[in-house]
């Protein structure tokens, strides 16, 4: 319980910063933001925020914790409301931030279709033969 109360603390002080820019390519549906930290080489990324742009495509703006220092944005069309996948329309790579006590302007997310994943046909034997 204290442990959560210093944490808390610690985001309310460093208060928040505006993020600002523009959105293309989601077809009016919303959108999934996530500020990720980087970690240890080997460990994934861990999330330190994560917020919907409802707005569909054009200009947008949402505050973010301030003071995360170097961090990765990503972006996507979640459909499935699974979080982002491989298998959603996404930016085509994430965006590197570095959070401070200042707005950060001018982050254009262009959403991209998802890849169509394309598996080899595979030429099975049929279950049963027919004897002649």
């Amino acid at each position: 319980m204290i442990f959560l109360y210093l944490v808390s603390a610690a985001v309310a002080d460093a208060g928040y910063v505006l993020l600002t820019g523009s959105v293309t390519g989601c077809t009016g549906q919303p959108v999934m933001i996530e500020i990720l930290r980087t970690q240890e080489t080997g460990l994934h990324p861990l999330l330190v925020w994560s917020g919907v742009l409802n707005d569909g495509d054009g200009e947008f703006s949402v505050s973010i914790p301030a003071q995360l220092g170097e961090t990765l944005l990503r972006a996507a069309v979640d459909a499935e409301l699974n979080g982002i996948g491989v298998d959603d329309p996404q930016i085509v790579a994430p965006i590197s931030l570095l959070v401070g006590t200042q707005t950060i302007q001018g982050i254009e997310l262009v959403i991209e279709p998802a890849p169509l994943l394309v598996l080899d046909p595979v030429e099975e034997e049929p279950l049963f033969q027919t004897v002649e």
